[in-house]
C-alpha cells in the first residue's frame, strides 16, 4: 500500500501519510484566514465543511470520542478557499456535489462555516444566501488549532510569560516532584539546561525549542516543493528571489523573520544553472558572503542585482577582470546540473551547524 499511497491519494490530503504533515495545513489555512479581508474583486470566501456519511451505522460520536484520548481532533475538517465571484462559487458547489455523488458522503450545510471578506455587507448576505451556510466570524477551529486573523505580537515567539511559567513548572517538578511546590533552588537554571557532557542535565530551553521549529520550518519553505511551500515563497519573496522587507498581515512570517539570520549564517547554496544565487548576498564561492567581505564596495552596490548565471557561460565559468579582486578561480565551485540548491553546512565531522545547536 505504502508503494501506491502517494499515487492515489491527492496532495491535500496531510495526515496520517509518511513524509506528510498535518501542520502544513494549519500554517496553509492560517495565512488564507489573513487574506481574507484583503478586497478583492468578488470578495474571498472560506468554507469550513462538515461531512457526514450518507448511509453509515458506525458511531462516529464513539470513534471522534476514542480519537481525542489518544490526541488527535476530528479529522473531518475540510477548509475551502475560493474567490466570492458567482462563477467561481458557482463552480465551487458544482464540485461538492460530485464528490457527493462518488464518495458516498454529505456536506451537511447545517454544521457548515462560511467566512467572507473583503466585500460590503450586503454582498457577504448574497453570498450566505447563495451557499446556503450560516455567516461565521473568526476565531476558530480548524484541525484542533485556533485560527486567528492578524499579527502574531513579539515577532511569534511563544510569549515570555508563558515561556517563564512552563519553566517554572519543568523546575519545580525537577526539584520536588511535584509542579505546584516550589523548593529552594542552588543550581542556576543555565547551569541545569547544558549538555549532559558539560555537566548539565540536557533539559531544552523552551525558547531553543521555539527558534529550532521555526528554523526547521523555513528549511522547508526553502528546499521543499509543494504547494504550500511555493505560496509562502510566492507571497514571501520578490521578484528576484530574496525575502521581503514590507509588512504583510500574518500570523506566521514575523517568526520566519526572526530566524532568517540564523538560517542564513547555517546555509550556503550549491551552484546549478545559476538563476537564484545572488553573486554578493548568498555563501556559494567563500565561507562568507562576498558583501560581508567587501562591505561598502562601490562595484558591489552598483551590481548588487548580479546573479551567478552571469558568471557562466556555454558551461563554464567566465570571470570577468574587474571581479578578480572579488572571487578567485580556485575556489570556484564545479558547475553541476539542474536548479541551484540549498543546504546546510556542515563541519568536519558532517553535523550540520544547525543541527548541532538546534538539534533538528
Amino acid at each position: 500500500m505504502k508503494n501506491v499511497v502517494e499515487k492515489v491519494v491527492s496532495k491535500q490530503q496531510g495526515a496520517f501519510i509518511k513524509g506528510r504533515g498535518i501542520h502544513e495545513k494549519i500554517f496553509i489555512a492560517s495565512e488564507l484566514v489573513n487574506e481574507l479581508e484583503i478586497k478583492r474583486r468578488g470578495g474571498n470566501v472560506g468554507l469550513k465543511l462538515d461531512i457526514t456519511q450518507a448511509y453509515d451505522s458506525l458511531n462516529w460520536n464513539f470513534l471522534f470520542e476514542t480519537m481525542r484520548h489518544f490526541g488527535f481532533s476530528e479529522t473531518n475538517d475540510i477548509f475551502v478557499f475560493c474567490n466570492g465571484h458567482k462563477n467561481s462559487l458557482e463552480h465551487l458547489m458544482q464540485l461538492l456535489v460530485k464528490y457527493q455523488q462518488a464518495s458516498g458522503q454529505v456536506v451537511n450545510k447545517n454544521k457548515s462555516k462560511c467566512f467572507v471578506g473583503g466585500v460590503t455587507e450586503s454582498r457577504r448576505r448574497e453570498i450566505d444566501g447563495f451557499l446556503q451556510m450560516e455567516l461565521y466570524d473568526f476565531p476558530d477551529k480548524y484541525l484542533g488549532v485556533i485560527l486567528q486573523p492578524g499579527k502574531v505580537k513579539k515577532k511569534a515567539k511563544w510569549p515570555s510569560e508563558v515561556l517563564k511559567e512552563c519553566e517554572r513548572i519543568i523546575r519545580n517538578l525537577l526539584w520536588s516532584g511535584d509542579p505546584a511546590v516550589k523548593k529552594l533552588i542552588t543550581v542556576k537554571w543555565d547551569e541545569v539546561c547544558a549538555p549532559v557532557e558539560e555537566g548539565g542535565l540536557g533539559i531544552w530551553r523552551l525558547e531553543i525549542v521555539n527558534k529550532s521549529l521555526l528554523l526547521k520550518l523555513l528549511r522547508k519553505i526553502e528546499t521543499e516543493d509543494a504547494e504550500w511551500t511555493r505560496f509562502m515563497k510566492e507571497k514571501y519573496k520578490n521578484k528576484k528571489g530574496e525575502w521581503i522587507t514590507t509588512y504583510k498581515k500574518s500570523s506566521i512570517w514575523p517568526g520566519l523573520k526572526w530566524v532568517l539570520n540564523d538560517f542564513e549564517e547555517a546555509t550556503r547554496w550549491i551552484v546549478g544553472d545559476g538563476q537564484v544565487i545572488s553573486v554578493w548576498k548568498y555563501k556559494w564561492v567563500k565561507t562568507q558572503a562576498l558583501c560581508d567581505l567587501h562591505p561598502q564596495d562601490n562595484f558591489i552596490m552598483q551590481n548588487k542585482d548580479m546573479k551567478v548565471c552571469e558568471l557562466i557561460i556555454n558551461g563554464k565559468w567566465q570571470i570577468p577582470v574587474e571581479m578578480k579582486a572579488y572571487i578567485n578561480e580556485e575556489d570556484l565551485p564545479f558547475l553541476g546540473n539542474g536548479a541551484d540548491r540549498r543546504i546546510l553546512e556542515t563541519n568536519l565531522t558532517g553535523t550540520s551547524l544547525l543541527q548541532m545547536q538546534y538539534k533538528f
